[in-house]
């Protein structure tokens, strides 16, 4: 039984508009977690709105010749493969770049003693004091969402988009844009104090949550010990060593999240 070529052509025209419908989805549903975090009206959603329109169209242009002038898929394959990474690269580029010039501006605030003081104690204690400057805090109001937590691990959207997932969750891209983005609550205060006097001090540091409390706060070490930095609730006037700390929640534990 020999199968109509006409089934053919459209069976092999229609596999590759499949494709772009697909990949056009998760580049959708990617813009709109982009708008979520900045806006709709912001530089990066609109460039990636661009994007995604132009390498949209191109596909079906290039589909359309290949149905009608039996051209090449090959153009297909390449702009399908584009509509799915280069909204990615876009979004982690921005990231990229937003918080490059935000870890200069550490860097160099810790370069001056006079404002940022003269040991890395005192240095991490006004980097946390210096970000809660410019933090915009949702005290805990479910009423007020927190724009980067659209973007979590077990996001389905970002696993298909695995390059931008990769980048967050592996190499500390969600922690970039945490610091750069400036909103949330005790939980992003936190990671972007533990990752920015990390970055910029060399110290270790590391998250830690308290049970019971409903507060996460930021740690740093310097000569073994363990000192709290947390002016947006709890320790409001200078670092407390996390020894002398736990007698403020006696009845509250101390549950470590994770190191940076």
């Amino acid at each position: 039984m020999k199968i109509n070529p006409h089934i053919i052509k459209y069976a092999t025209c229609i596999l590759p508009l499949l494709a772009v419908i697909v990949f056009l989805a998760y580049a959708v549903f990617l813009l709109k977690h982009i708008q979520i975090i900045y806006g709709k009206f912001h530089i990066l959603p609109l460039s990636v709105f661009l994007e995604i329109t132009a390498l949209t169209i191109l596909s079906l242009f290039f589909i359309f010749r290949f149905f009608l002038k039996k051209t090449s898929l090959t153009p297909v394959i390449i702009l399908v493969f584009l509509l799915w990474i280069i909204p990615q690269l876009t979004f982690i580029s921005f990231i990229e770049y937003e918080y490059g010039l935000v870890e200069k501006n550490y860097f160099d605030f810790t370069k001056d003693e006079k404002t940022s003081g003269d040991t890395k104690i005192a240095k991490a204690w006004n980097i946390s004091k210096k970000y809660l400057d410019s933090f915009s805090s949702s005290q805990n109001d479910i009423r007020i969402p927190v724009p980067v937590r659209c973007l979590y691990e077990d996001n389905i959207v970002l696993k298909m988009n695995s390059f931008l997932h990769i980048y967050l969750f592996y190499y500390q891209g969600l922690e970039k844009l945490t610091v750069t983005d400036k909103r949330g609550n005790c939980s992003e205060f936190a990671r972007a104090v533990a990752y920015i006097s990390n970055k910029t001090l060399g110290m270790q540091t590391r998250i830690i949550e308290i049970s019971g409390y409903n507060h996460k706060i930021a740690e740093v070490k310097e000569d073994e010990e363990w000192y709290v930095l947390d002016p947006l609730k709890t320790t409001p006037d200078s670092p407390v060593l996390e020894s002398d700390y736990k007698k403020i929640f006696e009845t509250y534990s101390l549950k470590e999240v994770h190191y940076i």
